[in-house]
């Protein structure tokens, strides 16, 4: 999501609890998944919090995110960024 959004959505309790249930901060949000440490953290991602300014989910995404088990949308709608395969398990 854009890098501003966390500060203002998960501020106070909410970003506390959010932490307490990540294990930890997060760190930084992801704008992409195109450079080595984006691969690695989406990599490792069983769950993708995500907002405003999000990467598009599309096949080659899914398919570098193994673990993932679930996308939790912070915002209004997830046409901008959700593709058809993250509806039907990854199949096209």
């Amino acid at each position: 999501m854009s890098p501003r959004l966390p500060a203002r959505l998960f501020a106070g309790e909410c970003g506390d609890r959010l932490r307490a249930v990540a294990g930890g901060d997060p760190g930084p949000p992801l704008t992409g998944f195109a450079t080595a440490e984006e691969r690695e953290r989406l990599a490792r991602a069983r769950v993708l919090l995500t907002g405003w300014g999000s990467p598009v989910l599309d096949e080659a995404a899914l398919a570098g995110a193994p673990h993932l088990v679930a996308v939790v949308h912070a915002a209004g709608s997830v046409k901008a960024h959700v593709t058809p395969p993250c509806s039907n398990g990854g199949s096209p």
